[in-house]
C-alpha cells in the first residue's frame, strides 16, 4: 500500500486514500480538483441567470467583450469557457 520513498512534505498516506471517505478507511478530505470544478460551474451557472447581482454588473463591466468569445486569453475567459461545456449538460 505504502511506498519506500515520499517526495514534497513526505506523506505518510496516499492521497486517494486520505480522499476516501472515513468509513472507506480514508481522512474524508475533499478532492480539490472536484471541488473547483463545482465552484466553477456554480460561478458559470450565476453568470448565466437572469437575477441581476452587484457583482455580475461588475463582471460584466470588467469582462462583457472577452468572456464569450472563443479566441480569448485572459484566465478568466478561459475558465468560463471551461465549465462552460459542463454547464450546458
Amino acid at each position: 500500500m505504502g511506498e519506500d520513498s515520499c517526495n514534497g512534505a513526505q506523506c505518510l498516506i496516499a492521497w486517494e486514500q486520505a480522499c476516501k471517505a472515513k468509513d472507506a478507511g480514508g481522512l474524508g478530505i475533499k478532492r480539490i480538483e472536484d471541488h473547483n470544478k463545482c465552484l466553477l460551474m456554480k460561478f458559470t451557472s450565476r453568470l448565466h441567470d437572469s437575477i441581476t447581482l452587484p457583482w455580475k454588473h461588475w463582471v460584466n463591466s470588467q469582462y462583457s467583450d472577452i468572456l464569450f468569445t472563443r479566441s480569448a486569453d485572459s484566465y478568466i475567459a478561459k475558465m468560463v469557457s471551461r465549465s462552460l461545456n459542463h454547464f450546458r449538460q
